[in-house]
């Protein structure tokens, strides 16, 4: 299934301004009551839903999400029918969440929890991993791209050819914006254990986090150029092309964005619809504009008890009269930026964007 787009003008809505509806004044505070109510109610059932979930572990947030079994895998009838249900990550082909709809009063969620490989031990050989978080609101589907392998003693492999289940995946997002401008958009929303380092391999592009991003596909609007993987680190550090001559580090507050190809049949769901990287590279780290912060605050919402530490979405401080320093963000919490400034005062950041965070 190829989930199409509407207007990116209805995407980038401003926040905090007027909102105007046809209704009229008081119909439109009506509807963003509503909004906002059935937004807190889902995700302080998410938060209910899928605490204390285990690694290796895919939880139903909420009304609907759908999961598909790996080839030779039979679920039991309502395995996964309804918020809290769990299934191991090892069975799972791909993972989808509904969209935003606020008449049918649903909302998909679903929360992945892996132990992703990061390496094995130099003295032991043993492999060693680290837990990976991904939250999917609405509109969102993961793809694992790799069946799980095991060994005589059927214990799962992990080495550098065998990573962690969906630590290679193939993304798919819709590209309607929700119908309240409160929703979460359908972000992948990324988050590795906090002080460790993991590599991950979404369509095929190779993403060093440690800290936050925010994965999403964005539509070829005007059929001039494909469509194309948007990277947005919104806490700690993610790397692109690690390793590598071109390796580039996008901190807080910036986004990178590579061109994908046309539709395969690559990763478990054995249907044509993974879109690999093209031939292309990163795009250089861009700051994020007010309008693409104005989507992003319910981020904020999403609950504690899920995620290994809260993340607050940048402000832009906008500078005032002309040749005086240039405008900013402004992070709440100093902890989002303290992989960023360790880099600006190694020179590993271009200057111009360390004058952005700091």
């Amino acid at each position: 299934m190829r989930w199409r787009a509407m207007s990116s003008a209805l995407i980038l809505v401003a926040i905090g301004g007027s909102f105007l509806l046809p209704a009229g004044p008081a119909a439109a505070q009506g509807n963003q009551n509503t909004c906002q109510q059935f937004i807190r109610r889902v995700i302080n059932e998410l938060g209910t839903s899928c605490a204390r979930l285990d690694s290796n572990s895919i939880c139903y947030g909420y009304d609907d999400a759908e999961a598909l079994p790996i080839e030779g895998v039979t679920w039991p009838v309502g395995a996964f029918d309804a918020p809290g249900d769990r299934l191991p990550v090892t069975e799972v082909a791909s993972v989808t969440t509904s969209e935003f709809d606020l008449d049918g009063r649903t909302w998909g969620f679903a929360v992945v929890k892996i132990d992703a490989y990061t390496g094995l031990n130099e003295q032991t050989g043993e492999p060693e991993t680290a837990e990976l978080l991904y939250i999917l609101p609405g509109g969102v589907e993961l793809e694992a791209a790799t069946m799980p392998e095991y060994d005589e003693n059927g214990d799962l492999i992990l080495d550098d050819e065998h990573w962690a289940p969906l630590q290679k995946a193939y993304l798919r997002n819709l590209f309607d914006a929700p119908e309240c401008r409160e929703a979460i958009p359908p972000f992948l929303f990324v988050q590795s254990e906090p002080d460790e380092v993991i590599d991950l391999v979404i369509n095929d592009a190779l993403i060093r986090l440690e800290g936050t991003i925010l994965l999403e596909v964005l539509p070829n609007f005007d059929r001039t150029t494909g469509d194309r993987l948007r990277l947005t680190t919104i806490y700690g550090m993610a790397t692109v092309n690690p390793d590598s001559p071109n390796e580039t580090l996008v901190p807080p507050g910036f986004f990178v964005e590579i061109c994908l190809d046309e539709e395969e049949d690559l990763g478990l769901d054995r249907q044509e619809n993974d879109q690999p990287v093209g031939d292309c590279d990163w795009t250089a780290p861009q700051p994020l504009s007010q309008d693409d912060l104005n989507r992003m605050p319910s981020l904020n919402l999403l609950p504690r008890n899920i995620m290994f530490y809260n993340i607050v979405i940048p402000r832009i401080v906008v500078a005032s009269g002309i040749g005086g320093p240039s405008n900013r963000f402004f992070f709440v919490n100093p902890a989002a930026l303290r992989l960023a400034r360790e880099a600006c005062d190694a020179g590993l950041i271009p200057e111009p964007i360390c004058n952005f965070l700091f």
